[in-house]
């Protein structure tokens, strides 16, 4: 598994390697990972420190901490690609693909649907 630092809050979490990552686009990787409702029930939501061994977290929790930190890198890349069944389907910068508002924008918005 990825690193994810206890003793700090959860955003500090998603923002690992990545400082620049804002408030809201680490509540938005959250939210996309399925971690902002778990998040929002520790006792001071986006602002609990975490225990320093992270006992106060099941493994899916700390799981989906390290999904929110990869999603919210991702947009910072050079270039992403969207695979579909080995297939380069859509190519660019998250901005691009974000206007695009194909296949990228769907999962990036939680507007995907699994077929």
């Amino acid at each position: 598994m990825d690193h994810v630092d206890f003793g700090y809050v959860p955003v500090g979490n998603i923002r690992y390697g990545n400082p620049e990552v804002t408030e809201e686009e680490c509540i938005a990787a959250a939210k996309l990972a399925n971690a902002d409702s778990f998040i929002r029930m520790l006792p001071d939501g986006y602002d609990t420190i975490l225990q320093g061994d992270g006992s106060g977290l099941s493994q899916g929790q700390r799981q989906l901490l390290v999904i929110a930190h990869r999603l919210s890198t991702v947009q910072n890349s050079n270039v992403i690609m969207v695979l579909d069944h080995g297939h380069i389907i859509e190519r660019g910068t998250h901005e691009q693909l974000i206007t695009e508002k194909g296949t990228y924008y769907q999962l990036y918005t939680g507007a995907f649907k699994l077929e």
